[in-house]
């Protein structure tokens, strides 16, 4: 007892400096856990990828959803990493009766639900919620916009403007229209990289607006007097992408232009 006293009187005179060393081994562990997780981290943000995503892939594509940030709503890349073509959140907007243009990512409420082959993105704003959904099918990524109440009302007007990136070495094809055919052909110099992919972006119904600049596409739509839903109905708008290597396609960098 005497000894089992003495010690917890040593103990006592030292409690101080025992709490603070477990605390630093506490700590210690807890940065060694942390540490792999952390380097992973900043190695996706190097590389331009947050690491909450939600992501669907087969052997043609690689869709992935970026969900704290704007950009990559959503990114399209090819087995190998490339990148194919981005819907921009931040640059796309919805404009409902007229009123300021409102980017993707500044709706007060998204969410993004990811099932095995399919990507919701749900975004809501006052009295109407917007839905784009991204399917992945075999040959092709296919993206539709969904539009319903949540406040009833009378009809409205609505006008969506998306803005799509690409990158040098993609071909962009919009229904018949090649995008950056002529931009590549006359400022293609020796030390730009060879162009390896065509990408089509067929569109349900045809856009109103094409504009174009180098790597970006904006798509915008316009609807007057679309009937007030309280449910989901049909697509407004059906964006369906897909691509080839160039070598699969030899004769599209003569493809005439509409």
């Amino acid at each position: 007892m005497k000894k089992r006293d003495a010690l917890i009187r040593r103990l006592s005179k030292h409690i101080d400096k025992i709490i603070i060393a477990a605390s630093y081994c506490i700590l210690f562990l807890f940065l060694l856990t942390l540490t792999p997780g952390i380097l992973y981290q900043e190695k996706l943000v190097r590389e331009g990828i947050w690491q909450e995503y939600r992501e669907i892939k087969n052997d043609k594509f690689n869709v992935m959803y970026a969900l704290n940030t704007g950009d990559n709503k959503p990114l399209i890349r090819a087995p190998a990493g490339n990148e194919l073509l981005a819907v921009d959140g931040f640059k796309s907007t919805i404009n409902v009766n007229g009123t300021e243009n409102r980017s993707f990512w500044n709706h007060t409420f998204r969410n993004v639900e990811e099932e095995s082959s399919i990507v919701h993105h749900n975004m809501i704003l006052e009295n109407y919620q917007l839905m784009q959904t991204t399917t992945l099918q075999e040959e092709a990524v296919v993206i539709d916009y969904r539009i319903k109440s949540t406040g009833g009302g009378d009809n409205f007007d609505l006008t969506l403007n998306l803005w799509h990136r690409y990158q040098e070495f993609s071909l962009l094809k919009i229904d018949n229209t090649y995008i950056n055919d002529n931009y590549r052909e006359e400022n293609q110099g020796e030390n730009q990289p060879e162009l390896k992919y065509v990408v089509w972006i067929q569109t349900n119904p045809q856009p109103d607006n094409i504009e174009n600049s180098p790597y970006w596409a904006s798509l915008e739509y316009h609807f007057d007097n679309l009937a007030v839903e309280e449910v989901w109905e049909d697509p407004i708008i059906t964006i369906t992408v897909s691509y080839l290597l160039l070598e699969e396609a030899p004769n599209v960098r003569k493809a005439p232009r509409d």
